[in-house]
């Protein structure tokens, strides 16, 4: 009797045999699989870290955001410098300029000279320093030849700025007549007409157009009073060094400081107007115009109707 042996499913399908079952299974499968075990420590582990640094990483997230104002407050600092430095590099070199002008002035006034208000001749000004140096006669020479040579010019930029002042007709005729008796070489007669008139547009925009005896200290307080600093240099860098220094209290000095006007720039009222100084120079003569020309830009500040009516037997004394 033959006994007939089954096969079981697994036999008969070799589909459903397990590899691991297999006496010949794939080496590299084999090898892939123990591969795969022998990293499933690291994974846990990089998945313990990762969980383990969440709260680090949201510390750090927390930590930026708080930085994010004090970056961005940097910025706006960075900005501010930026912007301050240049808003201050252009003040530098006028900061520099200004120091120029200032002794290029001062060397001038040593010399007895004034330098036009404008400096519209700043470089010719700064030629004539690095030519005479410190000596003073070459610098007044210098100073003189300059005047001489181009005063055609600047004449008549000074008579076209004045035109643009806001005084009466009076004024600035005065003020072109004084141009022509100069251009004319009459010397002389430029502070004589050129003295009244700033005495008149005093009395107009100081003294309410007063018609009573003033005296010249008075207007020279009241001009100190009644006009900034920061109107006077407006002006010119250097107004308050020729106006409110010793140049405007002798102009209108009295007889006490009489004898010693060619010590300074501009003439003295008091020997002027009394006939007391009668020899008058191109020097002076220029810087009387100067004087003229700065002390009523000043004073045209502030436009007023004035009249020139003048009440005879009145007028400005000396202090």
């Amino acid at each position: 009797m033959s006994t007939t042996k089954h096969k079981s499913p697994r036999e008969d399908n070799p589909e459903n045999s397990n590899g691991n079952d297999a006496p010949n299974a794939d080496p590299l499968y084999s090898l892939a699989r123990q591969l795969a075990e022998a990293v499933k420590p690291v994974r846990l582990l990089a998945r313990q870290f990762e969980e383990g640094t969440k709260p680090l990483r949201r510390f750090s997230r927390q930590i930026d955001e708080r930085l994010e104002p004090l970056r961005t407050l940097s910025r706006q600092i960075a900005e501010k410098q930026n912007a301050i430095r240049s808003a201050l590099d252009p003040l530098a070199v006028e900061i520099m300029t200004l120091e120029t002008i200032w002794r290029m002035h001062d060397q001038a006034h040593k010399t007895g000279w004034i330098l036009c208000p404008d400096v519209s001749d700043f470089d010719g000004y700064q030629n004539i320093l690095k030519i005479s140096g410190e000596d003073h006669e070459t610098l007044d020479r210098c100073i003189s030849e300059f005047y001489s040579v181009n005063w055609p010019r600047i004449g008549s930029g000074l008579r076209s700025e004045f035109s643009t002042y806001s005084l009466d007709e009076l004024s600035k005729s005065a003020f072109c007549v004084a141009l022509t008796l100069h251009g004319e070489g009459k010397y002389d007669l430029v502070p004589r007409i050129l003295f009244p008139e700033i005495e008149r547009v005093m009395r107009i925009k100081l003294f309410n157009n007063s018609q009573g005896t003033i005296r010249s200290t008075a207007m020279v307080d009241k001009f100190g009073n009644e006009y900034s600093w920061r109107e006077v240099t407006g002006r010119s860098p250097i107004a308050h060094h020729i106006l409110f220094g010793e140049l405007v209290h002798w102009v209108f000095a009295g007889q006490q400081k009489r004898g010693t006007v060619k010590t300074h720039c501009v003439p003295n009222r008091h020997e002027v107007i009394h006939g007391l100084d009668i020899t008058l120079t191109f020097k002076d003569s220029v810087n009387m115009l100067l004087f003229s020309f700065f002390i009523m830009g000043v004073m045209q500040s502030e436009a007023q109707d004035i009249s020139p009516e003048r009440e005879d037997g009145h007028g400005v004394r000396d202090a």
